[in-house]
This record gives C-alpha cells, structure tokens and sequence, in this order.
C-alpha cells in the first residue's frame, strides 16, 4: 500500500500546485457553464433559499458571468406554475456540499468576501472538493488493482491513470464537473463489488445501493455501470458448487432488495426536487437535446481529431490493448468490462452533441478510466515480464504519453489547443509549441 499511498500524495501535491498557480478561482473563473449549473443547487439552498424561482440569479449572471454572456444558463423556466428548474443532475452539488460548507463558514465570520455563494472561498471549495474526490477515487483504485496484480503494477498503472489521461485535466483545470466525481464513485462501486462477491458481507450490498443512487442522481447516463456488480465473476465456491448467476442471486435476493431500496431512496432526492419545482416526480432537464442512437458518432468518438478520446487520451487506446493479456490473467473479468466498455462508448457517442462542449478530448469517458484501469494493469503486468528491451521500450512510450497529456493540458488551459474546434492540421501545426499564430488559428474548425 506504501506505493499506492505515493502515487496518490503526488499526484494530490502536483493537481494542488496546478490549482493554486492558475488561480481560476481567484479571477472567477471556475463556475462557469455546466460547473456552475451542478454547483447552483447549493447557494440556491443554502444561502437564498430560493430554489423554485432562482431568483437571486440574475445578480450572479451580471457580477459572475457563468456563461460569459450574463445569461440564464442551465436554467429552464417552468411557464404552467412560474417557477424555474435547473438543468442539471444534484448529485454533484451533494459532492461538492461539504467543502462549500466550510467556504460558507469562512465567508459568514470573515466578512473579508461577500457570502454569494460564488466569491473566492466559493471557487475554491469547488477546487478542493473536485482533487480530493479525484484523489479518493484513485486510493479506492489502487486498492481494487491490488486485489488482482501485485504493488508495482498497480502503482504504474495508477501513474498512468493520474498523470496520463484526462482525468489530471479534469482534476486541475475543468474543476466542478461531474466526471471527476463519478470517477470516485465508479472506483468504490467496482471496489465494493469486488468485496460483496470474495466476503459476502450484507455491508457491502447496502453501501452499492447507496453508491449507484448516487451515480444515478450525479449523471444519469452512467448507471451503465450497474453492469459490473450483476455481472461479476462468482466466488471460488460458487464454481466449484456449479452454481451459475440466477441460482446465486436468487438467493441473495434481501440483499438484492436492500441494494434496490437504498439505491431508490438516495435518486429519489432528485425526483423530490423536481416534484417541487416542476410538480411532476420525473423530468426531463435537457430541454432541446437527446440520444441519436441510429447515428452514434463512435469514430469520431474515438478517433477524430476534434475530440477524440484515442487521440487526445492514446493510454486509453493501450488499455483496450490490455484485454488481451487480462484473458490469461483474470478472464472472468474480461465479459463485465467489455460489456461496460461497449455500451458506455455507444451511448456517450449516441449523444446528438457528442463533442460534448469544451474540453480536452472526450470528457464524457472519464470515470470509465477506473474500468480501463484493470485491462491496462494487465498489460502493465505483461510487459514487466518480459525481457530489458520490451520494457525499456515501454517505459519510454509510457513516459511521452504522460508528457504529451500534461503538456497538452497546458497548451489547453492557455487556449492554444482548442476545447472545441479542433482539426487535424491544427493539431500537428501546435503539436509541442506554446506559441499559436493567426496562420495556425486558420486551421481551426469554422
């Protein structure tokens, strides 16, 4: 565990001198667009105690400017009762409550920062809730890969996961998403799914019921992850008794209900809220956008230069190679996490605005690193044992990849590489630059 504590504290001290040298929550700049959307539930609770009309949100859009333009953004007017319903899910703003918690403390005995719920102390409880759900998910992580690999793979592959994809992007830079706190969320889901089915403990049961509610009531369309705990590999026992899947739930069927109920009872927060602000138990927020799911845009998904997720994240695209060696190591793993794999990538990518706003590559699969992170474990493991060239070899592709995703991240919090209209000849123009000039801009996307 000494190695895994090692990585995570890194990874915590590099996130948090990010955070405070770009001081985005110094300028106000963190809440804004969809960060601020998930954020809203709270200083509409808390502070004004105003959440049917919202009212208080008119001052903030022209002191703050969530969507830079000082308009009602992630809010949908209710016009049959008069009231306004946010967009998004709550489950982040219950994330993020207990640092903003402490920021409205500090602001009420202070007085040195207006308690509005989107001064400095505000943006930066959102910071600091966003890195330490990251780094609590990356501890759970680097527990669960211990489970199946010894402690130098894991504390490779959680390197390659912290520092080498676009979860460190999210924890530094686009703070406030719900990405980063699905991700903690799929790392104790898988972790305690692990545990349910090696100690059959009722605790367990009960704490992924909680779990997946959350999940359901921070970003709905990640529940996919249900996938892993019913499709789990069977205990030891259970194989040698011949015992397949239903005979196994069926009789664990009051642990099932209690999974069930405690699920239901944390989403049905979200049903409360919007039985109170639209009178109706379910909604549906995203007014004017859907699922397109006869044209998914899984290639470009994947692999355009505009956002996708092999390209701007490549550890991603090692990691699918890893279900090669999981199937000698851990086959029984391999079904659930495909499964996953595959209906997560077709429905993100079904999305009508599969880009997904602005962003660094494909936001939209950062908590699915956690599941990725097991395959490319396995690969990790592999080619440890092979012999001194493989893995010199390895070593430096591992080392450029984690380069070339902190560097990018650093052209893409200085607008060089663009969250949006990015292309193919654009991205090799700035490819290792920090400079951009107005002949290289002419290459973006129009």
């Amino acid at each position: 565990m000494r190695k895994i504590y090692a990585v995570v504290i890194l990874f915590l001290l590099v996130s948090l001198f990010e955070i405070v040298s770009e001081h985005k929550y110094v300028y106000k700049q963190l809440l804004k667009y969809d960060a601020s959307g998930y954020y809203l539930y709270l200083p509409a609770t808390i502070i004004y105690k105003d959440l049917k009309q919202l009212k208080f949100y008119k001052q903030i859009d022209s002191l703050y400017h969530p969507s830079d333009i000082g308009t009602w953004y992630g809010v949908h007017d209710q016009p049959l009762i008069q009231q306004k319903t946010i967009k998004y899910a709550i489950g982040t703003a219950i994330s993020e409550l207990p640092f903003f918690l402490i920021a409205d403390a500090y602001c009420s005995i202070s007085k040195q920062y207006p308690r509005d719920g989107y001064s400095m102390p505000y943006q930066f409880s959102v910071a600091m809730s966003t890195l330490i759900w990251v780094v609590l998910g990356l501890f759970i992580l680097g527990k669960l890969l211990l489970q199946f690999f010894d402690a130098n793979t894991a504390a490779i592959t959680l390197i390659l996961i912290a520092f080498g994809t676009n979860l460190y992007c999210n924890t530094s830079e686009d703070m406030g998403m719900s990405h980063s706190f699905v991700f903690a969320l799929y790392s104790f889901i898988i972790y305690c799914t692990h545990r349910f089915y090696t100690r059959q403990n009722n605790k367990y049961p009960l704490l992924l019921g909680l779990l997946l509610g959350w999940v359901l009531m921070s970003r709905p369309v990640d529940f996919i992850i249900i996938i892993i705990p019913l499709l789990w590999p069977l205990p030891e026992y259970a194989i040698i008794s011949n015992i397949n899947r239903f005979t196994f739930w069926r009789a664990r069927y009051k642990q099932l209900f209690l999974c069930a109920i405690s699920a239901i009872i944390v989403a049905s927060v979200q049903l409360f809220y919007w039985k109170y602000t639209t009178g109706h138990f379910l909604h549906y927020s995203y007014q004017g956008e859907g699922f397109d799911f006869r044209h998914s845009k899984i290639l470009d998904g994947l692999f355009s230069y505009r956002k996708g997720w092999f390209v701007y994240t490549p550890i991603a695209l090692i990691a699918i190679l890893g279900f090669i060696p999981l199937f000698k190591y851990h086959k029984k793993l391999v079904v659930p996490l495909i499964l996953f794999l595959c209906l997560m990538i077709y429905v993100v990518f079904s999305w009508e605005a599969w880009m997904y706003g602005w962003s660094f590559g494909c936001r939209a699969l950062v908590e699915s690193l956690v599941v990725l992170a097991i395959p490319l474990a396995a690969i990790v493991h592999f080619i440890r044992s092979r012999n001194w060239l493989i893995k010199s070899i390895s070593a430096t592709v591992f080392l450029f990849l984690i380069w070339l995703n902190i560097y990018q991240t650093h052209q893409y919090t200085r607008n060089i590489l663009d969250g949006y209209r990015m292309t193919k000849s654009y991205y090799w123009r700035i490819f290792g630059h920090m400079q951009v000039t107005d002949e290289d801009k002419r290459s973006l996307m129009q």
